[in-house]
């Protein structure tokens, strides 16, 4: 269970960033506007994405558990 963890944590950030920068496309110029909450959204999930590690480590950690020990890339 704390491999699947810590895969919905390096994915969630990414999926949602995704969903806003769509939202920003399909608003146009407006979505990056104060009057819609898409410009403070992207900001707080690069944030969370800072905050979280990188999605690199996260990834990283999840292939250490699901095949045991260190990466094919560890030294």
């Amino acid at each position: 269970m704390p491999g699947a963890r810590r895969d919905v944590k390096a994915r969630a950030p990414r999926c949602a960033a995704e969903a806003i920068h769509r939202c920003l496309l399909l608003h146009g110029r407006r979505g990056c506007s104060r009057e819609l909450p898409f410009e403070q959204r992207l900001r707080d999930v690069v944030g969370r994405r800072i905050g979280d590690g990188s999605e690199e480590v996260m990834k990283l950690l999840v292939v250490r558990e699901l095949f045991g020990g260190r990466s094919a890339g560890a030294a």
